[in-house]
C-alpha cells in the first residue's frame, strides 16, 4: 500500500512530542508509515524530551534502536519492585556508555536526515533548539539528553557555559515568564516541508498551526489517554505498556490515513 498522497514524493516534516514512556507510541506510528511507503531520506525531524531521543534514533539508526532505547529506560528508571517510592539511582558513566551504544558515532556522523531537538536553558528560562546534522557525535548524543533530562531526577546538563533539561518541562522554581515547548513545530517555519506531521501523546496536546503558515498540518491524536492518569505512566516503561503504546501507535495512525485517503 502506497502511503497518502498527502506525504507521497514530498519533503515532509515531522514533530515527536514529549511524553516520557508515552513516546513508545511513536514507533508504532513509524512502523505505520514505513508500511505505507513512508521514505526517510524525505524527512526532516523535530522533538523534545522522549520525541528528541527517538527523533535521533529513527533518523540515524531506525525502529530497532527505538525499541532498544524503551528496554533501557525501563533499566534505568523502572525501580525494582521492593523498592517502590525509591528515587532512580543513574549512574552518569552508565548513561554515557548507553548512549553511545544507542547512538554509535558512525550512524549520527554520516546520518543525512535533518534533525532539530529542543531543550530548556536554565539561565534564559526558554526553550533552545538545536539542528544536530554537523555536530559531533558527542554533542549530538548530549543534546538529546539534555532534551530527555527531567528535573528532580537528574541534573542539568552542561552545555557551552548553559545548563539544559527537559525542553517541554518548566522546573520547580522557574519565573512566571518562563516557557517551555513539548511540541517543537515552530522549528518548521523556515522549513520547505509540506506536510507536517505532529505526533501528540496526550489528547489535550495542541498546536499553533499558524506556526508553519499555509502547509498542510497532520495531526497524530491518541483516540483515548494513553495512560490511567495524567502523568501516571510517564515512567512506566514496562515491557507489556510499552508493547501495548506501540500497537496503539500503529493502529490509530493506519485509522488517521485512511481518514485521509478517504
Amino acid at each position: 500500500m502506497a502511503v497518502s498522497t498527502l506525504l507521497r514524493g514530498r519533503r515532509a516534516g515531522i514533530v515527536l512530542s514529549g511524553g516520557g514512556a508515552k513516546g513508545a507510541y511513536q514507533i508504532g506510528m513509524f512502523r505505520a508509515l514505513e508500511e505505507m511507503g513512508l521514505d526517510q531520506a524525505q524527512l526532516e525531524l523535530s522533538g523534545t524530551s522522549i520525541g528528541a531521543l527517538n527523533a535521533l534514533l529513527y533518523a540515524a539508526c531506525g525502529i530497532g534502536a527505538m525499541r532498544e532505547l524503551m528496554a533501557e529506560m525501563r533499566r534505568f528508571l523502572c525501580p525494582d519492585p521492593q523498592h517502590r517510592g525509591r528515587k532512580p539511582e543513574i549512574s552518569a558513566d552508565e548513561v554515557a556508555r548507553t548512549m553511545r551504544e544507542l547512538y554509535p558515532d558512525s550512524l549520527l556522523e554520516k546520518n543525512t536526515v535533518p534533525v532539530t531537538v529542543c531543550a530548556y536553558c536554565r539561565e534564559t528560562e526558554q526553550p533552545e533548539y538545536f539542528r544536530l546534522n554537523g555536530l559531533p557525535a558527542g554533542e549530538q548524543r548530549l543534546l538529546v539528553l539534555a532534551s530527555a533530562c527531567i528535573p528532580g531526577i537528574a541534573d542539568p546538563i552542561p552545555y557551552r557555559g548553559r545548563h539544559y533539561t527537559d525542553g517541554g518541562i518548566l522546573p520547580l522554581g522557574a519565573s512566571k515568564t518562563a516557557v517551555a515547548d513539548k511540541i517543537p513545530l515552530g522549528v518548521f517555519r523556515k522549513s520547505l516541508a509540506d506536510p507536517v506531521l505532529v505526533s501528540y501523546l496526550t489528547m489535550e496536546d495542541q498546536v499553533d498551526p499558524r506556526l508553519i503558515g499555509s502547509r498542510r498540518l497532520i495531526e497524530l491524536r491518541p483516540e483515548a489517554p494513553l495512560e490511567k492518569a495524567p502523568h501516571a505512566g510517564t515512567l512506566d516503561f514496562s515491557v507489556e505498556n510499552v508493547r501495548n503504546l506501540e500497537e496503539r501507535g500503529y493502529a490509530e495512525t493506519r485509522r488517521l490515513f485512511a481518514r485521509l485517503r478517504g
